[in-house]
């Protein structure tokens, strides 16, 4: 996605994630010369690869967000209300 500034192009992020996928995959297809074109299967081979280590980033990230949330419960900030 792009919109115009001035008379640049400004790239914008794609809201979805697949498609951002979809699209770099379409662009890879196209660079490809038209002798080696990929079969069905290699695409499908390819794709799934790709969804593997999207999945894997996307947990990476989860783990170290709950990892964070952890480690800042266990710390509190402030005094125990049963000092008293």
């Amino acid at each position: 996605m792009r919109a115009s500034k001035g008379r640049r192009q400004v790239p914008l992020a794609d809201a979805d994630p697949p498609i951002t996928l979809a699209k770099t995959a379409r662009k890879e297809f196209g660079r490809e010369p038209l002798a080696r074109q990929p079969t069905v299967d290699e695409v499908i081979e390819r794709a799934k690869k790709r969804r593997t280590e999207f999945i894997a980033v996307l947990l990476r990230r989860f783990v170290v967000r709950l990892k964070s949330l952890f480690r800042a419960a266990s710390h509190p900030t402030t005094s125990d209300p049963f000092d008293a």
